[in-house]
């Protein structure tokens, strides 16, 4: 039987009855008539009523209930919270495969004592993949809104318009990590590819680029010479490094006056940690850039150690997009450079094409201010 988009088997004929009601329906009816006809047969002789109207009472109680039954089928369809309704099908989508969501990687250590390790992977993965051309990448602030959500991955991709969700969980412990990373396709609400990775914490960073690559494989992608460079590049950094500059990402995106104070600090100790490592060098001159931006310190006194931090940053990779992001808004609100500062924007969104800060900041920084 099939009404609409809905489809019932034999089965949940039964429950659909509940359902709408019919069974609740039937059993009043008879409970009622029971009492009418108990009723007229006590009532009715000490009336002086004949015995034959006891018997149309009858006839037109079991006349009547077809009728009751039919009312409760054709109109009274809102679901009994009581009840269980069959499964309705959802609506089948087409959402693009190549346009994909990073979520929030859980915690899994003991204590959630690990948590900025966890957001810290799940933005440089966000990082890796914005720099395919081939793939259209959520932005962090739209995936991080799904942190503790306890919805689907399909019914999260269906949100965000994204048809793959790339959902998983870091468990760390001394110095090994292990990463559980899974690619959904949310037109089909299936795992694409499941994997396990046990790596000791100096190769984290290869690990990125390991998981950028099976994504790509996954969505049956050709990743280009220059597409491995850039997934390869900045891959060979420092541990300890690394894990100051996921610590100081982590008090950075709190954007309060204590969390960029300590970011910058952090960030200082990763630079001489490891002189050649351009994430800690990038992520220095944006804490820099932002501290004389909101002038929580003088612009005077950040601005140009901000500019400076980037370009070390291009020195050691030059197409760094947060080196290029932060040297074009020193470039645009510090130097008034405002056709230098959007060429350098310009080849922010070109090195990353689906970082959307590089967008943001191009037009809040660049854009607006010339009108």
């Amino acid at each position: 039987m099939q009404r609409g988009n809905q489809r019932f088997s034999p089965a949940t004929l039964w429950g659909e009855l509940r359902r709408r009601k019919v069974v609740r329906v039937f059993l009043g009816y008879g409970a009622v008539s029971l009492v009418l006809i108990e009723g007229a047969n006590n009532v009715f002789p000490a009336l002086g009523v004949p015995d034959a109207a006891s018997r149309v009472l009858v006839w037109v109680l079991l006349a009547g209930l077809p009728i009751a039954i039919f009312l409760a089928w054709r109109f009274d369809v809102v679901p009994d919270p009581g009840t269980h309704a069959p499964k309705i099908e959802p609506e089948p989508v087409d959402l693009p495969t190549d346009r994909i969501a990073v979520l929030p990687f859980r915690d899994m250590s003991a204590g959630n004592t690990d948590e900025y390790f966890a957001d810290g992977l799940t933005e440089d993965i966000i990082a890796k993949l914005s720099t395919l051309p081939a793939f259209n990448v959520v932005s962090r602030t739209s995936v991080m809104g799904f942190r503790d959500t306890q919805e689907s991955a399909a019914a999260i991709g269906r949100e965000l318009r994204a048809g793959s969700i790339l959902e998983g969980s870091v468990r760390r412990a001394s110095e090994r990590v292990r990463v559980v990373a899974q690619l959904v396709d949310v037109n089909t609400d299936r795992s694409v590819w499941t994997e396990t990775y046990d790596r000791d914490l100096e190769d984290l960073l290869a690990l990125q680029s390991d998981i950028a690559t099976s994504v790509a494989r996954g969505l049956q992608t050709s990743l280009t010479s220059e597409d491995e460079a850039r997934l390869s590049a900045g891959s060979d950094a420092d541990p300890k490094a690394y894990d100051l500059y996921l610590r100081a990402r982590h008090l950075w995106n709190t954007r309060s006056v204590e969390g960029l104070r300590e970011s910058r600090a952090l960030l200082e100790r990763a630079r001489d940690l490891d002189p050649n490592y351009p994430g800690a060098h990038a992520a220095l001159a944006t804490s820099l850039a932002t501290t004389g931006l909101y002038n929580l310190q003088p612009p005077d006194e950040t601005m140009a150690a901000a500019l400076a931090a980037a370009e070390r940053a291009l020195d050691l990779d030059p197409k760094f997009v947060e080196a290029l992001n932060a040297r074009g808004l020193v470039e645009c609100i510090w130097k008034w450079e405002w056709e230098q500062g959007a060429r350098t924007f310009e080849e922010a969104i070109a090195a990353s094409p689906s970082d959307v800060v590089a967008r943001q900041w191009y037009a809040l920084n660049c854009l607006a201010p010339q009108g």
